[in-house]
């Protein structure tokens, strides 16, 4: 799930990239107010996330049951090379086809960068 998400984000994908989050779905940005909803995070990505050349993941944790709190580092690139690090926590919950969605997400750079 959160690889492929990633993937359809680089790639600009955003019709993609929001069948892993749920329809309230809330992202908790750096520097930036909260943003719910499918709409709005759509949006978002369009505005804030499309210029990313590469997003590495690391150290995922996965839950059990119906919800998982997943931690890890990340590191992603933008257009013309720089490359910046950080954090995030992502509450996931299964849907009802059994599948994990992204439900709450919340990350920070290492630096003050974006």
């Amino acid at each position: 799930m959160f690889v492929s998400a990633t993937k359809a984000l680089i790639d600009g994908d955003l019709q993609t990239w929001q069948t892993d989050l749920v329809e309230d779905a809330t992202f908790m940005p750096p520097r930036h107010p909260s943003i719910s909803g499918l709409p709005a995070l759509v949006e978002f990505a369009r505005e804030s996330l499309g210029d990313f050349e590469s997003y590495d993941l690391s150290n995922w944790i996965e839950g059990t049951g119906e919800l998982a709190v997943v931690t890890t580092d990340i590191a992603w690139s933008h257009e013309g090379g720089d490359k910046t690090t950080g954090k995030q926590v992502v509450i996931a919950v299964k849907d009802e086809s059994g599948d994990w969605k992204a439900q709450k997400v919340i990350y920070n750079s290492n630096s003050g960068a974006p």
